[in-house]
């Protein structure tokens, strides 16, 4: 091989590597980065379930938990009765995006709608309340703030996982408060303390996500 072509082979080994180098490809790749991660109790959570320490609670393992039958000797609502918890917990969105929370349940059924409603109390400045669109007349405004309605299509509050009829925009560091009421003023058994239905046991599901939930369309 003449000089010349040597140089030529040399030249084109060289543009060979470059171009293979220049196409980002690569075989194996090792970083090591830190991530810092706990896990805390409900309140400092970055959705935050802070209990008012009388009907709510923290359990041993830091989760929120609801009592109406233990306290102060009073082992549950009255028969026949109005009665109205305010502020039993506050939902804080402790993170740094804004979300949207609506509620859901377990184990609950006709004389839980017949009975009970979650409604959304006092709020911070900037929280935005969605009182759902089904409703038209105002009668039933109140009513759309009830968190969890179950009773009947398609008035109920969440269908397919999406709180549709109440739910609320939290931005970072906004909150609001929530109410229980037990209505068992009524004219069938739901108001009777000395019937099944005096068990009113159930779970409550906070929900929380940065996609706004789609609403009931109106009538």
């Amino acid at each position: 091989m003449t000089k010349r072509g040597f140089i030529v082979v040399a030249l084109l080994l060289i543009a060979s590597l470059m171009a293979a180098m220049g196409t980002g490809a690569i075989d194996v790749f090792t970083a090591k980065r830190s991530a810092a991660m706990t896990v805390v109790t409900d309140t400092e959570g970055l959705i935050s379930l802070k209990p008012d320490g009388f009907y709510a609670h923290e359990d041993t393992r830091g989760r929120l938990y609801l009592d109406f039958k233990s306290t102060y000797g009073g082992l549950g609502v009255n028969a026949q009765a109005y009665s109205e918890f305010h502020d039993v917990f506050t939902v804080t969105n402790q993170s740094e995006k804004k979300v949207f929370v609506w509620f859901e349940t377990a184990n609950w059924y006709d004389r839980h709608d017949a009975i009970l409603q979650y409604r959304i109390g006092n709020t911070s400045d900037g929280t935005v309340v969605h009182e759902g669109t089904y409703y038209t007349n105002p009668d039933y405004t109140i009513r759309n703030m009830n968190l969890i309605d179950k009773s009947s299509q398609p008035t109920v509050n969440y269908v397919n996982g999406e709180g549709r009829a109440a739910y609320v925009e939290l931005a970072p560091g906004e909150s609001f408060t929530v109410k229980v009421i037990a209505n068992t003023v009524t004219d069938n058994s739901y108001g009777d303390a000395n019937t099944v239905y005096s068990n009113l046991e159930h779970s409550v599901i906070v929900k929380a996500r940065t996609t706004q939930p789609n609403q009931l369309p109106k009538p």
